[in-house]
C-alpha cells in the first residue's frame, strides 16, 4: 500500500498532466483530461495501511489511517501556494497525529525544476529555490513523455532516523509516512537528494480513479518509476 506521500505525488502527476493547458471544464457526460491548476483546487487522498510483520515496533503491526488534503491556495504569475494538512493515526485508542505545511512553488521551478522536495519541516521557509513539491516540472514531464525516461533528484533524509527507517521496514524509507519525515528533521535531520533516472512503465497513460466534484471519474495520468541513490543508499519510487 502506497504511503500517504506517495498518494500525493501521484495527485500531483495527474495535477501536473491537466494543468499544462487551462481549458474550461468538460461536459458532465465526458471525462475531463485537463484540470485547471486555480486557486481553491483541493486534492484529499486517504491512505489505510498495515505496517509489515517484523515492522517498526512502534506501528506494531497496527493499521494506520491517514487523510491529507492539499489546497492550491494562489495561483500567481510567481508561482503557486500549496497547504498541506494532514490527520492519521494508528491503533484504535491512540492520540491523531496531525500538522500542517505551507510550500510556495515558483514559477520557474513549476517550469523547469529537475527536483522534487516533499520533505516538510516547521523549521522550513516557505520557498524552496530549485524544487517542486506536488507535482514534476513540465521539463521534467516533458522529457518523461517524449523520451520514455528523465533524469531527476529526489529529497529525503539523511540521518540516523532516516537510517533507522531503512532498517527496521526492511525497505527504502519512502515507505515511512510524511510524518516521520517531518519529525526527522526536527531531531537533527538532514535534507538531501538522492539523484536517479526516472522511467515510463508504459508509454500510455493509465486510469487513476478520482472523485471530481463528487463524481467518479477515471482521469488518464503517466505510471513511472525510478532508482535513486545516494553514496551506498538507494530508494526505489514508483509514482
Amino acid at each position: 500500500m502506497p504511503s500517504a506521500l506517495r498518494r500525493l505525488r501521484s495527485l500531483g502527476i495527474a495535477l501536473t498532466l491537466g494543468t499544462l493547458i487551462l481549458g474550461r471544464p468538460a461536459p458532465a457526460q465526458q471525462t475531463p483530461t485537463r484540470i485547471p491548476l486555480t486557486t481553491g483546487l483541493t486534492l484529499v487522498s486517504t491512505l489505510q495501511s498495515v505496517a509489515p510483520e517484523g515492522g517498526p515496533a512502534a506501528a506494531g503491526g497496527q493499521r494506520e489511517d491517514r487523510e491529507d488534503v492539499v489546497v492550491v491556495d494562489r495561483v500567481g504569475p510567481d508561482g503557486v501556494r500549496y497547504r498541506w494538512s494532514f490527520t492519521g493515526g494508528g491503533a484504535a485508542g491512540t492520540r491523531a497525529d496531525q500538522g500542517a505545511f505551507t510550500r510556495f512553488v515558483r514559477a520557474e521551478d513549476l517550469e523547469s525544476a529537475p527536483r522534487v522536495n516533499l520533505v516538510f519541516s516547521s523549521s522550513d521557509p516557505e520557498r524552496v529555490p530549485g524544487a517542486t513539491a506536488f507535482s514534476l516540472s513540465s521539463a521534467v514531464l516533458s522529457e518523461l513523455r517524449s523520451a520514455g525516461q528523465t533524469r531527476l533528484s529526489y529529497a529525503e533524509l539523511d540521518d540516523a532516523l532516516g537510517g533507522l527507517l531503512h532498517d527496521l521496514a526492511g525497505r527504502p524509507a519512502q515507505g515511512a509516512s510524511g510524518l516521520a519525515r517531518g519529525i526527522g528533521i526536527g531531531l537533527g535531520g538532514t535534507r538531501t537528494y538522492y539523484r536517479g533516472t526516472l522511467s515510463l512503465v508504459s508509454p500510455d497513460p493509465v486510469v487513476l480513479p478520482l472523485l471530481l466534484n463528487g463524481r467518479r471519474i477515471a482521469f488518464p495520468a503517466l505510471h513511472a518509476r525510478g532508482r535513486f541513490a545516494l553514496r551506498e543508499r538507494q530508494i526505489e519510487l514508483d509514482f
